[in-house]
């Protein structure tokens, strides 16, 4: 007796993400498809479709959560690296004296 093997399809589409519309996602392929067209446009190419496979699988967007964990880690990562010895504590030493300033 042969084993036959079912294999099943699943057409799942996930709701757009928060703040899209079909319409707003529509414009965005399409102006996607209108910067593959032009020439020596490859890094607003990429950015773009980082940008959008980010927020299609997040939800959230890139950008914006990036600079907002920055922000939140910021003092972690300096007080670490000025922890070190040489260039690399002269250099943040600097960096944090131009903060200060500002």
């Amino acid at each position: 007796m042969a084993v036959v093997e079912k294999k099943a399809e699943a057409n799942y589409l996930p709701p757009p993400p928060q703040g899209e519309i079909e319409e707003s996602l529509e414009y965005e392929r399409v102006e996607l498809l209108n910067e593959v067209r032009k020439r020596d446009n490859s890094q607003i190419i990429s950015e773009k479709m980082i940008n959008q496979k980010f927020r299609r699988i997040t939800n959230l967007a890139l950008e914006t959560t990036f600079l907002a964990k920055l922000d939140q880690y910021s003092s972690k990562i300096m007080s670490l690296l000025s922890s070190r010895w040489g260039a690399a504590k002269l250099n943040i030493q600097h960096l944090q004296n131009m903060v200060v300033e500002v």
